[in-house]
């Protein structure tokens, strides 16, 4: 849910503050959902590992060990996620 918030612009008027106006403020409110996060990082994570993947299968024979390489790299990252998104699930998030 994202906000943005209004600031009182107030001036001191005979030793006073009064409320002069209102203005926007500079900057927004985000509240983001640890969760949600989490699965976004796996769903991109996911999608880099089929990326991969394609890559290694069309990739030449001379750049075909760096593909593959990449590809596990890609699938480690993806675990890492996936482990993140457990611990929502499971209850036990930092």
């Amino acid at each position: 849910m994202r906000r943005i918030g209004l600031l009182a612009e107030t001036a001191l008027i005979a030793g006073k503050a009064q409320i002069v106006g209102k203005v926007e403020s500079m900057f927004v409110v985000d509240r983001i959902d640890p969760r949600a996060q989490a699965l976004e990082i796996w769903r991109d994570a996911e999608d880099i590992v089929s990326m991969r993947w394609d890559a290694f299968l069309n990739a030449e024979p001379e750049i075909r060990r760096w593909a593959f390489v990449s590809y596990v790299a890609a699938l480690d990252a993806e675990e890492a996620a996936a482990a993140e998104l457990a611990s929502f699930s499971l209850g036990i998030a930092a």
